[in-house]
């Protein structure tokens, strides 16, 4: 893809989180049906490159509740996600619409393996194996 593309690509995306969110009924705009699916192939095909920013955006909240270390950490963890959700409204309106669409599934995967697989990567665990994460000094 292109930068121009991806600028296109990018524009579009908010230009309809725009008309989502001043539209009041949450759901993507008919008027831009014809841009999302030259765009996108469908809508499900902007839900699944819309959902790399949420995750994005998410990652970095997650991160922060972990630097902090709660002792609820699966409670911030959601508590954050909620706030994220209630600042970016109608992305997560978007999302939500797809959830469960088969076009996101990958995505959900993906989503699932990295939030079980990151106390993995936390300090703890790679000093354990600092020999197997270090290159060998010459």
């Amino acid at each position: 893809m292109s930068w121009k593309d991806y600028e296109r690509r990018q524009r579009l995306m908010n230009g309809v989180l725009d008309d989502v969110a001043a539209s009041g009924d949450w759901s993507l705009p008919r008027q831009r049906q014809p841009e999302i699916s030259e765009t996108f192939g469908d809508e499900a095909g902007f839900a699944l490159a819309l959902y790399p920013r949420w995750f994005s955006a998410l990652s970095a909240r997650l991160d922060a509740v972990l630097e902090e270390l709660p002792a609820d950490l699966a409670g911030a963890a959601g508590r954050e996600a909620r706030r994220l959700a209630r600042e970016r409204p109608a992305m997560i309106a978007v999302l939500s619409a797809y959830a469960d669409h088969p076009a996101l599934e990958a995505a959900r995967v993906r989503e699932q393996r990295y939030l079980d697989w990151a106390p993995g990567a936390q300090l703890p665990a790679l000093a354990a194996r600092l020999d197997e994460v270090l290159p060998v000094a010459a």
